[in-house]
């Protein structure tokens, strides 16, 4: 299950919900970056870490201390600031020239207010050049959106007959919105925010399209 990127990428660990089965894609990534906690599944999973950004405020000691051993970037926050460590690290890669970061770790976990902030900062960090995918253990998260919105246009699913696919609208309205390879497809579409008509559609086989002619659509594929 995976969805389409633009060549060379910039992984981002949080503190949340992160599955060993994600350790290819960190181990693709051209920089792995730790966002606080985060760096705990790293130095556990002998995942090398490049960069190590936040307030430090969540994670161990320890840990904290023979990451910093191994002579990664630091970029340390104050606890009292206006930005998540997420979107600390979401900046950090953007000014290092990225224009693609996965992102796992950013869902699950003990507070729902980061898991909810860190889908807003799909769209944030879209409208500035950098294409956003959050991958959880069953589940990934990645837009598309039409030409006043920036980002991506179009998105290549890859999967299995029977994964879940659902499209939220994050603006208004999201316009041509077509889909292939979808048990329910989409012709043209328009759907509206907060209606939930394009949720629970299904993959047929191994890969999807989708794409919108404006607007900015956000897209989760889910196995059960």
């Amino acid at each position: 299950m995976d969805v389409s990127l633009g060549g060379e990428y910039a992984a981002i660990v949080g503190g949340g919900d992160v599955s060993p089965l994600l350790l290819d894609d960190l181990k693709k990534a051209r920089i792995v970056v730790a966002a606080d906690s985060g760096a705990e599944f790293l130095l556990a999973h002998g995942v090398k870490v490049d960069a190590l950004v936040g307030d430090f405020d969540s994670c161990d000691r320890r840990v904290l201390k023979e990451v910093t051993a191994t002579g990664c970037r630091v970029i340390q926050l104050p606890v009292k600031k206006d930005v998540t460590d997420t979107e600390a690290a979401l900046e950090f890669v953007l000014a290092e020239g990225y224009s693609t970061a996965v992102m796992t770790g950013a869902t699950g976990g003990r507070r729902v207010d980061h898991e909810i902030a860190n889908f807003f900062l799909v769209e944030r960090f879209a409208r500035r050049g950098l294409d956003v995918v959050l991958k959880a253990p069953h589940s990934v998260l990645c837009h598309v959106s039409g030409p006043g919105c920036a980002g991506v246009g179009e998105r290549k699913l890859t999967g299995r007959a029977g994964d879940w696919v659902s499209l939220f609208p994050v603006t208004g309205t999201v316009g041509g919105v077509r889909t292939e390879g979808l048990e329910y497809p989409l012709y043209d579409a328009v759907l509206e925010r907060g209606a939930t008509l394009g949720v629970s559609n299904k993959m047929l086989g191994s890969e999807a399209k989708v794409s919108v002619s404006d607007g900015f659509l956000m897209i989760a594929v889910t196995r059960e």
